[in-house]
C-alpha cells in the first residue's frame, strides 16, 4: 500500500488533544504534595509541551499546503466581435459590400427577372452553393451581384456577408483609368486572408496557412461570401478551392468573373452568362442618364448611337454620356474618342476591358511540351490569327463556324477549336445561334485591328 500522509487538520487535532490532557494532568498534579505527585506534574508539563509543538507544526504544514496548491483558472470564452453600435451585423456587412464593389447605381434596368431567378438559388438550401456571374468587362456583373444580395440575402437566411474584390484597375464614369500596382500583385490567398479577417477579427491569419485557417474562421450562422471581379488568372483555382474546402453548407458563395468556370466540373455550381441588358433596357438607361442635364438635350438618334456604339454595355453607355456632359462635347464626338485607341479615352477602355484577357488567352494557349520561348511565340501567333479574322468583317457582324476556321489560317482544327473555346470562356469572342456563329464586340475589333494595320496585317 502507498504511504498516506496525515492531513494538517488531523495533526492539529491530535496536538490540541495532547495539550489539553497535559493541562489537565498539571491541574491534578498541583493538588498532591508527595514526591510522586510532583513527578507526575513534571510529566504533565512535558506532555503539554509536546502537544503544543505538534499543534504549531500542524499549522505550519497547513500554510505550506496552501501555498503549494495549484491555482486553477477557468479558460475564458473568446470575445465575440461586437457589431457597430446601433447597426445589425448584416446591415453593416451590406454597407461594406457596397464600398467593396464600388457600385453607385440608384436603379438598374432590365435585370429584375434575372435577379429573381438567381434569388431562388440563393434561398434554396439544396440548390447551388456557388453562383458565378460570368461576362465581359462593363456589362454589369458587379451591379447584378450586389442587387441580388441586397434584395435576397436576408430572406435567404444569411446573417453575415463577407466580401472582397480582386479588381486591380478601375475606370470611372467619365473614362479615367486608375490602376492599383499593389493590388495587381495580390494573389488568391491574400483575398482569403481578407475574408477571414472580416469573419474573425483579431485572429492571426497568413497567406501560407489560410486555406486551412479559413474553414475555422467561418461563423456558425449562415454566411454569404462574395468575391467580386475574380480575374482571369485564378478563377478556376479559386472555385475549386471553395468547392473542396468544406466551408459550404450552410454557407454559399457568389462570384463575378470574366472567365467562365463551369468547366471546372465542381458540383452545385450555377453559372450565369451575362451579356448586359437588352436593347430596350439599355436605351432606357441612356435616357435616365441624360435626364439630369437638360442642357445636353440629345435627339433620339443620338441616344440610339450611344447604345449602338456601346453594344448595350452599361459601363460604355455611362462613359459616353458623362463625357458629353463633363467635356461639353456632342455625343458623336465622344463616340469618336471612344473608338480611337491612340487617344486617352480609347486607350483607357482598351486597357481596362481587353488587354488583360488577351494576355491570359495567350498564356492559356501555350504548349507545355515546348520550350518557353517557342510556346510563347506559337501561342501569340494563334491569338493573332484568331482575332485578326474579325478585321476582315464589318463591325458588329458575325461569322459562321467553318468560315471562322478557314479564315484563321490555324492549320490544325483541334488547335483552332481549343483557341476559340478559350476565347469564348474569357468573354473575348461571343457565340450566337446555338454556337454556329461567332462575333466580337465592335470596340475590341476596332482596337485590335487598329494596332495591326489594315486587313489584319502587321503594322
Amino acid at each position: 500500500m502507498d504511504d498516506v500522509k496525515p492531513k494538517w487538520w488531523q495533526v492539529f487535532a491530535a496536538g490540541v488533544t495532547v495539550t489539553l490532557l497535559g493541562l489537565c494532568a498539571i491541574a491534578v498534579g498541583t493538588v498532591g504534595l508527595g514526591a510522586a505527585d510532583q513527578l507526575a506534574s513534571v510529566g504533565s508539563f512535558a506532555l503539554t509541551g509536546v502537544g503544543t509543538l505538534v499543534t504549531v507544526a500542524s499549522l505550519v504544514q497547513a500554510v505550506r499546503q496552501q501555498r503549494q496548491r495549484p491555482v486553477v483558472v477557468e479558460p475564458a470564452e473568446p470575445p465575440r466581435p461586437a457589431p457597430p453600435s446601433g447597426v445589425a451585423p448584416l446591415a453593416a456587412d451590406l454597407a461594406r459590400l457596397r464600398d467593396v464593389t464600388n457600385v453607385d447605381h440608384e436603379r438598374l434596368f432590365g435585370v429584375d427577372e434575372t435577379i429573381d431567378r438567381l434569388g431562388e438559388s440563393l434561398r434554396n438550401p439544396g440548390g447551388a452553393s456557388i453562383i458565378s456571374i460570368f461576362g465581359g468587362a462593363g456589362v454589369g456583373k458587379t451591379a447584378l451581384a450586389y442587387e441580388l444580395i441586397r434584395r435576397h440575402a436576408e430572406e435567404a437566411g444569411f446573417l453575415r456577408v463577407a466580401s472582397v474584390s480582386a479588381k486591380f484597375s478601375h475606370i470611372d464614369r467619365v473614362g479615367h483609368l486608375e490602376r492599383d500596382a499593389e493590388r495587381e500583385n495580390v494573389d488568391w490567398h491574400a483575398l482569403l486572408v481578407e475574408l477571414a479577417q472580416q469573419l474573425a477579427p483579431g485572429s492571426d491569419f497568413n497567406d501560407t496557412l489560410i486555406e486551412q485557417q479559413l474553414p475555422q474562421a467561418m461563423p456558425a450562422e449562415p454566411c454569404l461570401i462574395v468575391v467580386d471581379n475574380l480575374e482571369t488568372r485564378e478563377a478556376e483555382v479559386a472555385v475549386r478551392y471553395l468547392a473542396g474546402s468544406g466551408i459550404l453548407d450552410p454557407h454559399k458563395v457568389v462570384i463575378t468573373t470574366r472567365e467562365a468556370v463551369a468547366g471546372t466540373g465542381v458540383g452545385r455550381l450555377r453559372e450565369l452568362t451575362w451579356d448586359g441588358p437588352d436593347h430596350a433596357a439599355a436605351s432606357a438607361y441612356a435616357r435616365y442618364l441624360v435626364a439630369d442635364d437638360s442642357l445636353l438635350d440629345p435627339r433620339k438618334s443620338d441616344l440610339d448611337d450611344v447604345v449602338r456604339a456601346a453594344e448595350r454595355t452599361p459601363l460604355l453607355i455611362q462613359i459616353i454620356i458623362n463625357q458629353a456632359r463633363v467635356e461639353r462635347l456632342p455625343i458623336r464626338d465622344v463616340i469618336g474618342r471612344l473608338r480611337d485607341v491612340s487617344g486617352n479615352l480609347g486607350r483607357a477602355v482598351w486597357t481596362y476591358c481587353y488587354v488583360n484577357s488577351l494576355n491570359v488567352l495567350e498564356q492559356k494557349l501555350r504548349d507545355p511540351g515546348l520550350p518557353e520561348a517557342s510556346a510563347r511565340e506559337q501561342a501569340a501567333d494563334t491569338v493573332a490569327n484568331l482575332m485578326a479574322v474579325f478585321c476582315f468583317r464589318p463591325a458588329g457582324s458575325s461569322i459562321a463556324s467553318e468560315d471562322f476556321f478557314e479564315l484563321s489560317q490555324i492549320g490544325d482544327r483541334e488547335a483552332f477549336l481549343r483557341a476559340r473555346a478559350m476565347a469564348c470562356r474569357l468573354a473575348l469572342v461571343k457565340s450566337l445561334r446555338n454556337n454556329e456563329r461567332f462575333t466580337v464586340h465592335s470596340l475590341l475589333r476596332e482596337f485590335y485591328c487598329a494596332q495591326r494595320g489594315p486587313c489584319g496585317s502587321a503594322s
